[in-house]
């Protein structure tokens, strides 16, 4: 049985008259304020729970974070991903335009450029923690000209360049991240960032950053 007109507006009522009441009594401003800052609040603590895990990820040994990323690329490897049928002229001539490529405002971070064929992936690219920029036949298919190619590498290049795979690869278990780097406990360290690194996409502020990043590259080469 539907609820009748009485029922369904007497909560919508008596809400409307305690908002009266804390008026009367300046509560209003009160409540608002609160609002306010548990809106504050929230958004800080997104902000450090970013922050907090690229301070960890940064302190994991190196040997760490390439241990990962290769066994993620094993995994993927053995899962979805194909040996690439670009020519090896084609694979040359795309590190060889990618590498000259000038940086503004300091040197590239170390990269390596992997090319896979997607199978059931179909076009992607994505980077690994360890330096990795997987790319597949597919996605490289989809671009018309070199430099298009260049400009979209260059995103996944500001994504290694902002440590957004191994910020990523550990802000699903920071303490216990924090825990095994404070033990030395490579196993599990590595276990950590192989499950958790992300491959295939990060978030719209990562996202932004990186675009930001390679418009500035592709501005500096003209």
């Amino acid at each position: 049985m539907p609820d009748s007109p009485s029922r369904v507006t007497r909560p919508v009522g008596r809400i409307a008259a305690v908002w009266r009441w804390l008026g009367r009594h300046g509560g209003q401003r009160v409540l608002l304020a609160l609002l306010g800052v548990a809106v504050a609040l929230t958004a800080a603590a997104h902000f450090l729970e970013r922050e907090w895990a690229a301070w960890i990820g940064q302190r994991a040994p190196t040997s760490w974070v390439q241990a990962a990323s290769i066994q993620t690329l094993q995994r993927l490897d053995a899962s979805v991903l194909q040996p690439s049928t670009l020519s090896a002229e084609t694979q040359s001539s795309i590190l060889t335009r990618f590498a000259s490529l000038r940086v503004p405002e300091g040197d590239a971070p170390l990269y390596e450029l992997v090319f896979r064929r997607g199978g059931a992936m179909g076009a992607r690219s994505f980077t690994l923690a360890g330096g990795q920029i997987v790319v597949t036949d597919e996605w490289v298919a989809q671009f018309a000209d070199s430099r298009a190619l260049l400009s979209a590498l260059s995103v996944q290049l500001g994504h290694l360049q902002n440590h957004d795979a191994l910020r990523s690869s550990v802000d699903h278990a920071p303490l216990r991240m924090l825990l095994a780097i404070f033990r030395g406990d490579a196993e599990t360290g590595t276990h950590i960032m192989s499950v958790n690194q992300p491959v295939l996409e990060h978030d719209a502020h990562c996202e932004q950053e990186a675009r930001d990043f390679a418009q500035a590259v592709m501005r500096a080469n003209p």
